[in-house]
């Protein structure tokens, strides 16, 4: 399914992210519910536009697929309205001080950054700072930070922060367009574009009904799990969702 065209771009598709136990959750309830955000002091819904940025973080290694990542691939066409949209993660921006040090002003705030929530503004900034959607999901920034003013502080640290080689504490949640939702979404058969999961949960025959019969996923794309880390499984999935964009014809 072709997400509407908009601009020059098609739209790309929202992605929340999860583990396993949360995945069951959802299945069950059809919702992707809020939680309390301390950045923002309430309770949100957080997804990214166009790549599934989100990474489970957990010391060690295991083969209990409640731990490892399932990747909710969705359509805004028929989502609610969003509430916000950043050009980046907002939480990193909060919390991590060498974004700020490095990149931008102390005196900056993450609403400095927050644009109107339209869904063809993610995609402008897609083409502002990376030119195409495949750029956009493989990580290479089309920008030269000399195209804005010199007191566009904003747009110039956010071009050098994109384009860093630098070994950095931070990862490509920086670059990733961070959708925020101030109600929780509710998951239905035309939302619900796909899903990528642990391969070894096609062995649970409820897992495999409720995808097809409420939400009409009869093949979701599936990712090898064996005894590692759930973070080792981050490109295996990129992959397979990259694969998939280019088989729907989205890059």
């Amino acid at each position: 399914m072709l997400l509407e065209v908009k601009g020059g771009l098609k739209v790309l598709p929202i992605i929340h992210s999860c583990d396993g136990y949360g995945f069951r959750s959802i299945l069950e309830s059809g919702k992707i519910e809020m939680r309390y955000c301390d950045v923002f002091k309430e309770n949100l819904v957080y997804a990214f536009y166009g790549k599934p940025a989100y990474k489970i973080h957990l010391v060690g290694a295991t083969k209990n697929d409640a731990l490892f990542p399932v990747c909710f691939i969705m359509n805004q066409d028929y989502l609610q309205e969003f509430w916000r949209i950043y050009p980046f993660d907002s939480g990193a921006f909060a919390k991590i001080d060498e974004i700020k040090s490095k990149y931008f002003h102390d005196k900056m705030n993450i609403s400095d950054f927050q644009v109107r929530a339209d869904i063809r503004n993610a995609v402008r900034i897609v083409e502002k700072f990376y030119s195409n959607n495949e750029k956009y999901v493989d990580d290479k920034p089309d920008v030269n930070v000399n195209i804005f003013r010199p007191t566009e502080y904003e747009a110039r640290g956010y071009a050098e922060l994109i384009t860093s080689a630098r070994v950095e504490g931070f990862d490509n949640r920086v670059s990733t367009i961070e959708m925020v939702y101030n109600a929780d979404i509710n998951l239905n058969a035309d939302n619900l574009m796909q899903v990528i999961m642990p391969n070894s949960l096609t062995g649970d025959a409820e897992v495999v009904r409720m995808l097809g019969d409420k939400y009409g996923v009869l093949d979701p794309i599936t990712y090898y799990i064996g005894r590692g880390h759930p973070l080792e499984c981050h490109g295996a999935i990129y992959q397979k969702y990259r694969e998939y964009l280019n088989a729907g014809g989205m890059l």
